[in-house]
């Protein structure tokens, strides 16, 4: 039952997937290229800001999420003194979760205070929107303007990129490093 689903959900995924790139292809003829790399951000923007805002409003992270929540509580609220640090260090993966606080989920953390989850989410999905900039551009200056719409508009089309801003995501402020340099 549950392959059959999965099976099922696949091809319906394909088909509202090519369905999307013939519509992404005619308003990118009907546009040109920068109206068209404009409306691509605006969508992308719309759709994870419509996921934060339909998002449930109790949303507990899991696993990485959590871990990276906890250091950030702890580092927000006692800063980043030897005693912080100290206890901090007979945590999991202690040596890369201070380091990915800094510079932006510390400073967001401390200045949002009890909204930092919607803040992060707020964050995370102008990140990715920005990388989506990046990839048109590093695209269109590498391979040219065909290869800058299909970047785009398979990112765009991407269900995970959609909702991936919801959760504390460190890997994020990582690509965007990595597209940016």
């Amino acid at each position: 039952e549950a392959p059959a689903a999965t099976l099922a959900g696949f091809a319906l995924y394909g088909l509202l997937a090519i369905a999307g790139l013939f519509a992404l292809r005619a308003l990118f003829r009907r546009l040109g290229p920068k109206r068209f790399f404009w409306l691509v951000l605006f969508l992308s923007l719309l759709i994870q800001l419509a996921a934060i805002g339909l998002a449930d409003s109790r949303w507990q992270w899991t696993g990485d999420a959590s871990i990276f929540r906890h250091y950030l509580d702890v580092l927000s609220e006692h800063g980043y003194s030897e005693q912080t640090l100290g206890d901090l260090s007979r945590h999991y993966d202690y040596r890369v979760w201070p380091r990915r606080a800094q510079p932006f989920y510390y400073a967001l953390r401390a200045v949002a205070g009890d909204r930092f989850v919607p803040a992060i989410q707020l964050f995370q999905a102008l990140l990715i929107t920005f990388s989506l900039a990046l990839t048109w551009r590093v695209a269109r200056l590498l391979f040219g303007l065909r290869t800058a719409f299909w970047a785009v508009s398979l990112q765009l089309l991407m269900p995970f990129r959609w909702f991936i801003g919801l959760d504390l995501n460190h890997h994020i402020l990582g690509g965007f490093y990595f597209l940016a340099g």
